[in-house]
């Protein structure tokens, strides 16, 4: 039925805004399908073979483009604790899931987040708003979420770093793997913003090493 409403082809045409709220149609922009790493047309998000390398991933589906709009939204809900303002945010980040990821085996996978280092989670945040997304779509979709790593090592938050190398390193060993149950297939990771891939491949390459063969998805926001 989901593939009737909102067919994937038209995804960025004016047979998905219809269903939206008018408001929202002015607010975001809806991201071109692109393969993550060279940026060219890529039917439904999918990491084209020849950008593929050790640690690749599958898919990463973006939602929108950056723009001030969703600029807004991150900041009032990361530094200004207004959970309210999120909600139609999620809304539309749980439609993507639903058009992208309604074929996926739910005994099978995983939803999981980027973690933050206690500290930052507990002292400053109070919260990881991308758990909270996770649990969010957890309870519309009924499919396990589970913490898969955590952060081990206290870093610069990436967005005040603008060198694409400095964003590598300053992640470089800061995550640790945590148990992931033998008969998962198949991880779907939820992020804010695609800057430089730095946290993504971190991650990625932590889950591949020790489980090459589970396919990992990501499904971000935004990107830059």
């Amino acid at each position: 039925m989901l593939n009737i409403i909102f067919p994937k082809k038209d995804l960025n045409s004016n047979k998905l805004w219809k269903y939206l709220d008018k408001k929202m149609k002015y607010k975001f922009q809806s991201h071109d399908e692109i393969c993550y790493k060279c940026k060219k047309n890529s039917k439904n998000f999918q990491t084209h073979n020849f950008c593929r390398w050790l640690y690749w991933l599958e898919q990463i589906v973006t939602c929108f483009y950056y723009t001030k709009e969703i600029k807004k939204y991150l900041l009032n809900f990361k530094y200004y604790h207004r959970k309210d303002l999120i909600e139609e945010v999620w809304s539309m980040m749980n439609l993507y899931f639903k058009i992208y990821f309604s074929n996926i085996c739910k005994e099978n996978v995983l939803i999981t987040y980027v973690p933050m280092h206690w500290i930052r989670k507990y002292f400053i945040k109070w919260y990881n708003q991308w758990e909270l997304l996770a649990n969010y779509i957890w309870e519309r979709n009924n499919i396990k979420v589970q913490k898969i790593c955590k952060k081990i090592k206290w870093t610069k938050p990436q967005a005040k770093i603008k060198n694409r190398e400095d964003r590598f390193k300053n992640l470089r060993d800061s995550f640790s793997l945590l148990y992931i149950p033998k008969h998962i297939e198949a991880i779907i990771i939820v992020d804010d913003i695609l800057t430089t891939w730095s946290t993504l491949e971190e991650i990625s390459k932590l889950i591949k090493i020790k489980y090459p063969n589970i396919k990992i998805y990501w499904l971000v926001l935004a990107r830059k």
